[in-house]
């Protein structure tokens, strides 16, 4: 199989998935819950105020928002209650929508940057099905994923669903290769992608139990001369994917602010 076949399909079928996307995040109004996450968004960057929508982790919204930024600089949030439960972020959305005559451009904006991470989960589901059974099982795999109303849908709105679920096969893909002990070096950049999953939505938490799991039901099947150094290996690696995930989320989280702009 030609380089070429290998590499340009599959970005060929990544940039007709991302201009489906586009044309739906242009011509789509914004939804309810998207109003909600756009203000929580600025309020993150322009006072550092963590309180808005924290029924889930700030990541995807932080990334979204961020290119935006120049689009809202005029817009001043008026005084708000920062408790959680009272669930401001969605009275706020709404003040912001009609208050900001850059709100269309801002919305449009924030939804295409978090493409990549459409791009990240069709490249995963390629490599492992490439990986299990080859070039055509990878095609098929990216299809499904570049293709699926749902994934199209989440994928040109600024919510987590969608990065949690780029993160969370990536995690899932990268543990897989730890299992079998395909990567040397990866514990680390698994901990980091699980930790990264876990700030963008609480969902991903389900992750923690299956990396032990993983690894135990590894451990269990060992035997040999060298059992004990690859069971002693294994621990290891699993204990070092988790202290990573949760080194990520007390750093996120060590400090409630952000420099303000």
């Amino acid at each position: 199989m030609s380089w070429a076949r290998s590499h340009l399909v599959p970005v060929a079928i990544l940039a007709l998935q991302s201009a489906l996307i586009a044309v739906l995040a242009v011509t789509q109004s914004v939804t309810f819950d998207e109003t909600g996450h756009l203000a929580a968004g600025l309020a993150h960057w322009k006072h550092g105020d963590f309180s808005l929508y924290a029924v889930n982790p700030p990541l995807s919204r932080l990334v979204a928002t961020l290119p935006a930024l120049p689009l809202a600089a005029n817009f001043e949030f008026p005084a708000y209650n920062a408790l959680p439960e009272r669930r401001e972020e969605l009275r706020l959305g709404v003040l912001f929508s009609t208050q900001n005559e850059f709100y269309q451009y801002f919305s449009v904006v924030a939804r295409l940057t978090l493409l990549p991470f459409c791009w990240l989960g069709g490249f995963v589901c390629y490599a492992w099905a490439k990986d299990l059974y080859g070039f055509k099982a990878g095609l098929l795999a990216l299809l499904l994923w570049c293709f699926s109303p749902n994934i199209q849908a989440n994928a040109s709105q600024v919510l987590p669903d969608l990065a949690v679920s780029s993160l969370f096969v990536t995690s899932c893909f990268l543990l897989r290769k730890q299992s079998k002990g395909n990567v040397n070096d990866a514990p680390v950049v698994a901990g980091l992608v699980l930790g990264a999953a876990l700030l963008c939505k609480f969902t991903a938490v389900l992750l923690v139990p299956v990396v032990v799991a993983v690894f135990c039901w590894r451990v269990a099947r060992l035997d040999g001369k060298s059992v004990h150094f690859r069971m002693v290996r294994g621990i290891g690696k699993a204990v070092t994917i988790c202290s990573v995930s949760l080194l990520v989320i007390k750093r996120a989280r060590s400090d409630n602010r952000l420099p303000t702009t």
